[in-house]
């Protein structure tokens, strides 16, 4: 009986001790404020860029480009980004980089024995063209390669609590 109530103690001393603690990596005391803002390269929008904010304390906020070169910045599922520093990476690649392959879809119900030699055929050629595609190597990036890595970017901006987070982000060769 002594050593029931012992873990029993023990336990309950541990989920008091826990929820005591938050974990600013899940959110605990992380306070994030909305942001946005747009990319353009060489004067224009770029559409389709991924734009990651890595705050210095905080959970990666991620946001892709519109056709107008516009984004809004989000943690997670959550709408914001951390508020303080960041440093900022800019991606963007060549859609496709390589052969088109057509769509797959499944018929729903059993398949005759010609349409499964055709789906068959289908996944084969589709996988063919995949495996041609890596080994082509990494897709080409449309910008240059500097905007990828937060150490040579050179793009950098701090999110305010109560602030204008707009941030118009102009890229140069």
């Amino acid at each position: 009986m002594g050593n029931a109530f012992r873990v029993v103690v023990l336990g309950c001393s541990c989920i008091v001790f826990a929820a005591g603690c938050p974990d600013k990596g899940v959110g605990g005391n992380v306070k994030l404020a909305p942001a946005d803002g747009v990319v353009t390269y060489k004067g224009s929008p770029l559409a389709g860029a991924t734009v990651t904010f890595m705050p210095e304390d905080g959970p990666l906020a991620i946001a892709v480009t519109d056709l107008e070169g516009e984004f809004t910045l989000a943690s997670g599922a959550i709408p914001g980004c951390a508020i303080g520093p960041a440093k900022v990476t800019i991606t963007v690649v060549a859609p496709g980089g390589g052969k088109a392959t057509e769509a797959i879809t499944m018929k729903e119900g059993p398949l005759t024995p010609a349409e499964m030699e055709a789906q068959q055929k289908k996944m084969a050629t589709a996988t063919t063209a995949y495996q041609a595609n890596a080994k082509a190597g990494p897709p080409k990036s449309l910008i240059p390669a500097n905007y990828a890595d937060s150490k040579t970017s050179g793009l950098s901006f701090t999110i305010k609590a109560d602030g204008d987070n707009h941030f118009t982000i102009e890229l140069k060769d």
